[in-house]
């Protein structure tokens, strides 16, 4: 098929003019689509870093706050720090700190361009492939607008999305124009295809640049977030449509005749085969995959049903959105039975109408296959679902909605036909609940308080807001909320939160309880035994806590408030020596601690290295360190050491 303009033959002046118009008026709708995306999302440059995930990420991740330097990119790509490999992501949240400091606002704003940028990219693969214009438009307006892609972009950790979906979508381009560069072929029946495709196995030389670039784009969308280790597949699902490399005279059952289609790939199965070895190793090891004996095979599979119909349904009628989903354990029979048959049903609509409609067949496997890694059959964590597992699978829905919208109004595509007002009121609608969902992000109080509205047992939900205010010293509110998340669930971090806020309520024998109930629960956390360490020093049990802290250290030897703990302990049994070197990994690690330059300033004094000690007193000072605002822990050793 010849496309427009590639013939020598001269055009016309009238329809040259009409082609210009058409590209102009073109371009004014792709400007309006990326304007309306960050106008929706412009409130997130007043928005904060929230307390869930954001201080792993960012805030106090010792690595990513130095920016970019040689040995954060060695740290990158060996870490298993949050439980998870993405070397990628963690160098993309250090240039964020080397360019941008650490103003959330800057944060906010690199992932929102990147949305956007994947909203333009994502209309031009669909362009691209289908030479649709409006279907890929609209496509791509409910991709960028739509309430449940917010946590994706508003949230600072959640960068991985937004970078992973740009790389994948770059990856389906480069493999685009892979087949249409490629040489002709025959299919069997003898049939000749100009330039869809090369099953056959032979490369043009000038294609073989865009293979190579697939290759590139895919890696570096592994590196960023391993979710989109699927996309091989996502590719055999557009061979068969809208790239049409499966030929009329095959049976498109047949598994003959995706061989060779399969073969191309191997290098890129083998990728998505490599990094999800990897990535499971790391969050095995990390204690973030739940063990079979805790969570059986069975209630993972019916979740898995079941999130497949609620993802469904919060893409058509989104309300209730949250951050966290708690998993029940079980659900009831009636929706379980509804989720399977959503499920058989769709699936043999797709089938049946694979001829007739393909885009069913792809969309609706887009869908359910983009979220296999995410689905809950290896569960991670203790959510049953997520909204940010949708920004991409949420494409298949899309396509398979618009396309079969469309083919209801045969040539009926222009935005003031009959039937068009329902696809605007649609995205009306996504523009109003999504400019209010991107409200909810202005801080951690804000975002967890309307979670724990829409799902009243969340009991992460209820201890963030919980820890948010115990940050505002509000003790009272903090313990409250504290003490409704340990009701809903016995977990780790409630208890270690109500431990601080019972320590800085100076009940520091109540605070040690409820520090070793969160050891308990969680024996590989370094935090509890940290603060448990603290909690013990101020009591004067110094080699209780001097065996909590190795604990911890042991546990996290990177973790700036340990050596700081140590150091207080080695001051307080007159080890001065030994609390200076404390003292200084704790800086090593994070050099605005002004605590750690304050006592260490103490220290050296005692040691009589008068002109360093005076050094990191103003070091402190100038971090507008008030010794009164400090924690009791070195309150009491500066009155040891004054004595």
């Amino acid at each position: 098929m010849q496309h427009p303009g590639s013939s020598n033959t001269p055009v016309p002046p009238d329809r040259a003019n009409q082609r210009r118009s058409h590209i102009v008026f073109k371009t004014g709708v792709l400007a309006m689509l990326v304007v309306i995306t960050l106008a929706v999302y412009s409130p997130l440059r007043k928005a904060e870093f929230i307390n869930y995930d954001d201080p792993d990420y960012v805030t106090d991740n010792t690595e990513v706050k130095r920016g970019l330097t040689w040995s954060g990119v060695g740290w990158a790509f060996t870490t298993s720090h949050a439980g998870n490999w993405h070397p990628l992501t963690w160098l993309a949240h250090m240039s964020d700190a080397e360019f941008l400091g650490m103003r959330a606002g800057g944060h906010h704003v690199v992932n929102v361009l990147h949305h956007a940028a994947n909203a333009t990219l994502l209309f031009w693969v669909l362009n691209l492939m289908t030479d649709r214009f409006w279907r890929s438009a609209l496509v791509a307006a409910f991709f960028a607008w739509h309430p449940l892609h917010v946590e994706s972009v508003a949230w600072v950790s959640e960068r991985k999305d937004v970078l992973s979906t740009l790389f994948a979508l770059l990856s389906v381009w480069a493999y685009v124009k892979w087949v249409r560069t490629s040489l002709p072929r025959v299919f069997p029946g003898g049939s000749r295809e100009s330039a869809r495709g090369n099953a056959g196995g032979i490369v043009n030389r000038s294609s073989s640049r865009y293979y190579v670039l697939l290759l590139v784009f895919f890696a570096l969308a592994l590196l960023a977030k391993p979710m989109v280790v699927t996309l091989p597949f996502l590719l055999l699902l557009l061979d068969f449509w809208p790239l049409d490399r499966i030929g009329p005279a095959i049976n498109v059952f047949n598994a003959s005749s995706w061989k060779r289609l399969i073969l191309e790939k191997i290098p890129l199965f083998l990728m998505s085969a490599a990094v999800s070895l990897v990535t499971y190793l790391v969050q095995k090891r990390s204690g973030a995959v739940s063990p079979t004996d805790l969570l059986p095979m069975l209630p993972r599979l019916v979740n898995a049903a079941v999130s497949y119909l609620r993802y469904a349904q919060k893409t058509l009628w989104p309300e209730g959105l949250g951050v966290f989903y708690p998993h029940p354990g079980a659900w009831p029979l009636a929706l379980v039975l509804t989720a399977v048959g959503f499920l058989v049903l769709m699936t043999s609509v797709a089938m049946v109408l694979w001829r007739r409609c393909p885009y069913w067949l792809v969309g609706w496997f887009w869908y359910l296959g983009t979220l296999v890694p995410v689905i809950g059959l290896v569960q991670v964590g203790d959510q049953a679902m997520a909204d940010r597992y949708m920004y991409l699978p949420s494409v298949g829905l899309f396509l398979l909605i618009i396309w079969s919208f469309a083919d209801l109004w045969p040539r009926r595509e222009r935005i003031l036909q009959p039937g068009s007002s329902l696809v605007c009121v649609a995205l009306g609608a996504c523009l109003l609940i999504t400019s209010r969902q991107v409200g909810y992000w202005k801080n951690s109080l804000t975002l967890f308080s309307h979670t724990a509205e829409v799902a009243p047992n969340n009991f992460l939900a209820l201890n963030n807001v919980g820890f948010y205010l115990s940050e505002q010293r509000d003790w009272t509110g903090a313990k409250r909320y504290l003490e409704q998340s340990l009701q809903v669930k016995d977990s780790a971090e409630a208890w270690n939160n109500l431990g601080n806020v019972s320590l800085h309520e100076g009940k520091s024998e109540e605070a040690i309880g409820y520090y070793r109930k969160a050891r308990a629960l969680r024996p590989q956390d370094a935090q509890p035994q940290n603060n448990l360490a603290n909690a013990l020093t101020q009591q004067g049990r110094l080699e209780e806590a001097l065996v909590c802290v190795q604990e911890a250290l042991r546990l996290r030897p990177d973790m700036p408030q340990a050596h700081y703990n140590l150091g207080n302990i080695l001051a307080l049994r007159s080890n001065y020596q030994g609390a200076t070197e404390a003292y200084q990994h704790a800086l090593s690690f994070r050099p605005d601690f002004a605590q750690a330059q304050y006592n260490l300033g103490i220290v050296l004094r005692r040691l009589g290295r008068r002109e360093e000690a005076e050094r990191h007193l103003k070091e402190a000072a100038r971090l507008n360190f008030e010794l009164s605002n400090g924690a009791d822990s070195f309150r009491n050793l500066t009155n040891s050491l004054a004595q």
